[in-house]
């Protein structure tokens, strides 16, 4: 039985850098940092189900899970945030620039906490990219609203256990599975740990390009690890 009957609010974003060893790929995560002020976080899942009928019944059934697209509804982007994941740079009299560039965007870990009406909920996205965000401001009528800053996500597996081929999109644990591990929850970011042997190994791992985009399939209909929150 679910342990909470309803979830509501979000706090406690964090994000972490990931880079990747230049020989190996092998991928790591720096020391997560907090983010105030996050208003909503919207995931919409990405991949399609692939259906074959044969012999007048569904003969062939795939999931495809290709990870989720999302907008982060944020008070403010923070300085540190643009430079770290936006590429913006700074000067040494404190002004911030935006510079055009080509490249491939910085890879990051999002956490955050969702609570629930018994217990909550932490999480870790392992494998996500944001695209440079729009701009808008408003004159103030009467009262003053705040206006929010918005971040377009993707959201995607990674190969994030050595030895493991599966592409890992997201952890999550419940306040009351683990004390101790929901504590340091945000101290850094939680890599996938021993697991038992009845079923939890075969799940099928992606394919494509070491450490994200991945897409798992099953004849079964099961995905890759990391189904929806």
């Amino acid at each position: 039985m679910d342990k909470n009957k309803v979830k509501f609010n979000i706090k406690n974003a964090h994000y972490a850098l990931l880079s990747r060893a230049a020989e190996t790929g092998a991928i790591s995560y720096g020391t997560p940092k907090a983010v105030p002020g996050t208003s909503s976080l919207s995931l919409d899942p990405e991949g399609e189900q692939v259906v074959f009928w044969a012999d007048g019944v569904k003969y062939y059934v795939s999931d495809e899970n290709q990870g989720y697209n999302a907008d982060w509804v944020l008070a403010r982007i923070l300085d540190q945030m643009r430079k770290d994941i936006l590429k913006e740079i700074q000067d040494s009299d404190g002004v911030m620039y935006e510079v055009q560039d080509n490249g491939e965007p910085v890879e990051f870990a999002l956490g955050f906490q969702i609570d629930g009406d018994k217990y909550n909920t932490r999480f870790w996205f392992y494998h996500v990219t944001a695209s440079r965000p729009g701009m808008e401001a408003n004159t103030t009528e009467g009262s003053r609203t705040p206006q929010t800053d918005t971040l377009n996500l993707t959201m995607d597996g990674a190969q994030v256990k050595t030895g493991d081929e599966r592409y890992y999109v997201r952890a999550k644990l419940t306040s009351d599975d683990s004390p101790t591990k929901y504590a340091s929850w945000f101290e850094e970011v939680v890599l996938p740990g021993t697991f038992a042997t009845s079923g939890t190994e075969s799940g099928s791992s992606g394919s494509g390009s070491s450490g994200s985009g991945s897409s798992g399939s099953g004849s079964s209909g099961s995905g890759s690890s990391g189904s929806g929150t």
